[in-house]
C-alpha cells in the first residue's frame, strides 16, 4: 500500500517542507523588509514560492493533458524538488558545500535521461540503441539548457548569483572563463549523468538480448 502511494506521500512531505520554509523565511522577511537576494531569508522565501507552484505541475499534466505520468516519474520529480529547491537553495546546502551542486547536476542529467527514455519508449517503436541514445542525450541537453537559461534570467532580472558570475563575498564580477565556469561545469555534469544512464541502458539491453537468444 505504501509503495503504491509513495508519490502521494512524497508530495505531502515536499508540500509540508515548503510551507515550513515559507513560514520561517516569511517571518524573517517581515522583520527585515529588505528584498536583498544575497540574504538567506529572501532566497528561502522566493524558492518556497517557486516550490509551491511547481509541485502542482504533475497534477496539472494529469488533469489537463493526455500525458500519463507514472508513479516512478512523480517520485523522482518530488525528490528532485526537495533536494534542489528545498535543501539546496532554501536550507542553503548549495552555499555550504560547493560539490553538492555538481552532484545534483549529475543526478539531474540521469533523471532527465530516464524521463526522456520513458517518453521515447511510449511514443515510438524504434529499437535502435544508437537512435535511442541520441534522443536521450538530446532530451537531456534541451532541458539542461533551458534550466541554465532560467538561471541566467534570474541573475539578470533580480540580481541573484545562481551562475556564480560574481564573488559571493566581495560581489566583484568574474572575468573570462571564470565567469563561465559554473555554467560549463553544470553542462558537463548534466552530460555525465546522461552518459551514465545510456551506459546502464546499453548494458541492460545487451544482457536482455543475450538471455532471450
Amino acid at each position: 500500500m505504501i509503495k503504491n502511494h509513495l508519490h502521494t506521500y512524497l508530495y505531502g512531505i515536499v508540500l509540508l517542507s515548503t510551507l515550513i520554509l515559507f513560514s520561517i523565511s516569511g517571518i524573517y522577511l517581515l522583520g527585515n523588509p529588505l528584498w536583498d537576494v544575497t540574504n538567506w531569508y529572501v532566497i528561502a522565501f522566493s524558492n518556497s514560492i517557486i516550490s509551491l507552484l511547481i509541485i502542482q505541475i504533475p497534477w496539472l499534466i494529469l488533469r489537463f493533458t493526455p500525458l500519463k505520468l507514472t508513479p516512478r516519474q512523480q517520485i523522482v520529480y518530488y525528490v528532485f524538488i526537495f533536494l534542489t529547491l528545498i535543501l539546496g537553495e532554501g536550507v542553503g546546502i548549495y552555499r555550504m558545500y560547493e560539490f553538492y551542486d555538481s552532484i545534483i547536476h549529475v543526478a539531474g542529467g540521469f533523471v532527465l535521461s530516464m524521463i526522456g527514455y520513458d517518453f521515447y519508449s511510449k511514443f515510438t517503436k524504434e529499437k535502435s540503441i544508437l537512435i535511442t541514445s541520441l534522443f536521450i542525450l538530446g532530451f537531456q541537453a534541451l532541458f539542461g539548457t533551458l534550466w541554465e537559461l532560467f538561471e541566467f534570467g534570474l541573475d539578470f532580472w533580480i540580481g541573484s548569483n545562481t551562475q556564480s558570475y560574481k564573488d559571493e563575498i566581495s560581489h566583484a564580477l568574474k572575468v573570462g572563463q571564470a565567469a563561465l565556469s559554473d555554467t560549463m561545469i553544470d553542462f558537463m555534469c548534466n552530460t555525465l549523468g546522461a552518459i551514465l544512464f545510456v551506459g546502464i541502458l546499453v548494458i541492460i539491453q545487451k544482457r536482455n538480448r543475450e538471455l532471450s537468444s
